[in-house]
């Protein structure tokens, strides 16, 4: 996720790939930081809470309306919080 991709043409398959990015981002990170300032952190969000975020970037972007599969995916990132990773880098 560090390369520079305009939004648009990242999301361009819908919400759910980039939220399977983020996922195995998070698997492999172990201390991270990051601060949006008028959203709840990702993995704090109801589901109905990321379902209206990711309503609203289908609409601002105007890409492929996958939001529930999005939201599913987002939602899981929870887990990752919780599950302990029994791998050492």
């Amino acid at each position: 996720m560090t390369h520079s991709v305009p939004w648009q043409q990242r999301l361009s398959s819908g919400t759910e790939d980039i939220q399977n990015e983020v996922i195995r981002w998070y698997q492999r990170t172990r201390h991270g930081k990051g601060y949006v300032p008028t959203m709840i952190w990702g993995t704090l969000q109801t589901e109905a809470y990321a379902t209206e975020i990711l309503c609203r970037v289908v609409e601002f972007l105007g890409i492929p309306d996958d939001f529930p599969g999005g939201v599913a995916k987002q939602t899981q990132r929870q887990q990752c919080c919780t599950t302990v990773s029994t791998t050492t880098t």
